[in-house]
């Protein structure tokens, strides 16, 4: 039990689904932060049955719940897309993670399960939360005009506007010979690995690990930074941003790429701000929840 929740304080349920895991805890939103001893993040196999994933789903929120050691009104969840998120249904096909739930109310479901009314429960695109948190009280506080990044699996965008925050969807435009998503994703990493000669990595964090003994690996990094930037500059022309946030995965490794990014969009824009995530996992559970927050004022 959390002893420390204050009396008349705001706490709200928060979770962050990924495709391999969910991550969930209680905010305190006047504190605009995560309660970490109700921190809890479990694995999930995003293959199995729809009623396996939401077990695994629910099982996590509910020791959460436990943990906080007090009633919760409200649920706020960050999802990656396509996911009907007014409605709660998954709309999640073809791309290799819960495929099962396609069509599925995950509202229904957990609502019942966890002993929330339905509009209780608010869903946003994982992205848009990643970004809405760091604007509340990350890498961002303070600035009004703000594009966020999340590259990993694959790459999330989203911007804020005087504290309104909204999915971009910038991945699925297209860039060089395909779409941005492509090529700012670890497959990116994977295949341009490959075209080196290098065959034997599973994730970005392995190329990472083998850079002193093989060199290429930062010439890599180089391409991607070129690329990245040359896409940035491309989006922010028309409404040039106070800040830029980048984070995921693969933005841990922001030292090999960061600086060459900066260097590029700063020779045209000097005034822009461009910082990694300072957050973590922690963003995206802040973000929903104050996403909830929003839409239960308007």
């Amino acid at each position: 039990m959390y002893d420390n929740m204050r009396k008349n304080g705001r706490f709200i349920l928060s979770a962050d689904i990924g495709g391999s895991h969910i991550t969930a805890a209680v905010i305190d939103m006047d504190l605009k932060q995560v309660l970490e001893s109700t921190l809890i993040r479990s694995p999930v196999n995003s293959h199995a049955s729809h009623s396996e994933i939401l077990e695994q789903w629910i099982s996590c929120l509910q020791m959460v719940q436990q943990l906080s050691g007090s009633d919760l009104d409200h649920l706020a969840i960050a999802m990656p897309g396509p996911f009907d998120y007014e409605a709660g249904v998954s709309l999640i096909t073809g791309l290799d993670k819960y495929e099962a739930l396609y069509q599925i109310n995950v509202r229904e479901h957990l609502a019942t399960a966890l002993n929330f009314l339905q509009e209780e429960i608010f869903f946003v695109n994982d992205a848009e939360a990643f970004l809405h948190g760091e604007v509340i009280s990350g890498a961002a506080a303070g600035q009004q005009r703000v594009v966020g990044f999340t590259l990993g699996t694959g790459m999330g965008s989203a911007t804020s506007h005087n504290g309104k925050t909204a999915d971009a969807n910038w991945g699925s435009l297209p860039f060089r010979q395909s779409i941005a998503d492509d090529y700012f994703s670890s497959r990116w990493f994977l295949s341009a690995s490959r075209r080196q000669g290098l065959h034997d990595f599973e994730n970005v964090r392995d190329m990472v690990r083998s850079l002193h003994s093989r060199p290429v690996i930062e010439a890599i990094f180089d391409e991607f930074a070129d690329n990245f930037a040359t896409f940035i500059k491309s989006r922010i022309s028309y409404n040039l941003p106070e800040c830029i946030v980048i984070g995921g995965n693969i933005a841990k490794s922001h030292h090999l790429f960061l600086p060459q990014i900066v260097s590029a969009i700063q020779q045209s824009y000097p005034e822009i701000l461009i910082r990694p995530a300072t957050l973590g996992d922690n963003a995206a559970l802040i973000g929903a929840a104050f996403c909830c927050e929003r839409a239960e004022k308007t």
